[in-house]
């Protein structure tokens, strides 16, 4: 018999934890489960995700404190006879918490990175992780894609028998390595979704000093930007360090292994905020 699970998401961005909800939309309805979507941002999830087929909802909120969708949305839920809601990030567990309140269903939570580290605002994070936490009272289980999020949870207060931990997985593909000729120039690659925890930064300096010290080596960048001020931020500093003709910047990519057969090497220097990095398995 199947049964239907509503995944309620941001969906602003398509990046790892989008993955994550994607992949899950691919594989659970092998396990007799049907799956939906329900949308709180207006973004790219809709656009590229690839399991079309599952419905998608969109109830875009006009700020974190904008609930007053919850109740369509809890008759819809009903009507298309959900069974259970599954939630991706604070805001989600919000409202979910409200839907599993107004519906009876049991709720289930997904971490995909810790809350307290999520962005470079101490505020906002803050104030995040105590809206997850007051979400999250009610939660029947508590999915932590690693044993350090795992730990980080219970560190949190956390019951530990509510809390579960299923690793990420990808679909598997023959290995793409490029080898390199001798003398050929490196190529570094990145992917992500360029933000400030990322350390896009770093690795900019680490690429200038080596090309400071007489080595080629370039970066290929795969993926979008966060803000456009961010992008704007890191155009300047790699102006400043003499790489604008030394950086190929593909944007998103809906085939990365295909990427990945471009690059000689891949770095992900991740400064902090990372669960179980979907690149990293890739």
């Amino acid at each position: 018999m199947t049964s239907k699970a509503l995944h309620i998401i941001n969906g602003d961005y398509y990046a790892g934890a989008e993955r994550v909800q994607d992949l899950l939309a691919l594989n659970l309805p092998n396990m007799g489960y049907e799956i939906g979507f329900v949308c709180l941002k207006k973004g790219l999830f809709p656009e590229k995700r690839v399991v079309k087929t599952a419905p998608l909802y969109e109830f875009p909120m006009r700020s974190k404190l904008d609930i007053s969708f919850v109740f369509r949305l809890s008759g819809l839920v009903r009507r298309e006879g959900y069974r259970l809601i599954h939630t991706h990030s604070p805001r989600a567990a919000m409202v979910g918490r409200l839907v599993a309140g107004l519906t009876g269903l049991p709720m289930i939570h997904h971490l995909h990175s810790p809350t307290t580290e999520d962005t470079e605002a101490g505020w906002r994070n803050r104030r995040n992780s105590m809206a997850e936490k007051l979400a999250l009272r009610g939660a029947k289980t508590i999915i932590a894609v690693s044993g350090t999020l795992e730990n980080y949870l219970l560190t949190r207060g956390y019951r530990r028998d509510s809390v579960r931990v299923v690793a990420n997985g990808v679909p598997t593909r023959l290995k793409m390595r490029r080898a390199r000729k001798p003398g050929e120039e490196m190529v570094v690659g990145m992917v992500a979704l360029f933000r400030p925890r990322k350390g896009l930064e770093v690795l900019l300096s680490a690429i200038a000093q080596l090309r400071q010290r007489g080595l080629a080596v370039r970066l290929h960048a795969v993926g979008p930007f966060e803000t456009t001020q961010y992008r704007e931020h890191i155009l300047r500093l790699a102006d400043k360090l003499g790489l604008a003709d030394e950086i190929t910047w593909t944007g998103f990519s809906g085939d990365v292994f295909a990427e990945f057969s471009k690059m000689h090497a891949f770095v992900l220097p991740s400064l902090y905020g990372e669960g179980m990095p979907m690149v990293i398995l890739e």
